[in-house]
């Protein structure tokens, strides 16, 4: 069986014939902290928000559904835009990978808190999935609006052409 690389060739190792210049890793790096600091800010928000209208909503129960789904919705939405931001100088691969992980890990974060939450009954349930799910559709917009205004080049300009 023969390897698809080329011969001494570091496929992983970021920068390089598999990695972005760093010009383009710069302009992603923007994109990924404005992500990150829109969805910390949008985290804060939740979190007021959320407690104050589980408030009104179930009292104490409501207020804890509320604050805990603002941080359950915050860090979820920001385990993209962090990991993207630390794997900006990898190689496409191990990017996606560490999207992919980063991804599985709040999934599964998310059900067990969920369900050790439920256990507890000391939350009202509706306004925690409703704040979490609120809290994951707006952080779609926040990244959305990041990556619409980051204008990273669709080619990398520090890229050499291919090898032959």
């Amino acid at each position: 069986m023969t390897d698809a690389t080329p011969a001494g060739s570091d496929a992983g190792a970021g920068p390089g014939p598999f990695g972005p210049s760093p010009e383009l890793q710069e302009h992603l790096r923007r994109v990924f902290r404005r992500a990150v600091r829109g969805v910390a800010v949008l985290g804060a928000a939740l979190v007021v928000v959320g407690g104050l209208v589980g408030w009104f909503v179930a009292g104490w129960p409501g207020l804890w559904g509320g604050v805990l789904g603002g941080l359950l919705g915050g860090a979820l939405a920001a385990a993209t835009p962090v990991t993207m931001l630390l794997t900006a100088r990898s190689s496409i691969t191990a990017a996606m990978g560490g999207a992919v992980g980063a991804w599985l890990l709040a999934a599964v974060v998310l059900v067990g808190a969920v369900l050790g939450l439920r256990a507890t009954g000391a939350v009202h349930m509706p306004v925690l999935g409703g704040t979490i799910a609120v809290g994951l559709l707006a952080a779609v917009v926040v990244q959305t609006r990041a990556v619409l205004a980051g204008r990273v080049p669709y080619v990398d300009p520090g890229a050499s052409g291919p090898r032959t």
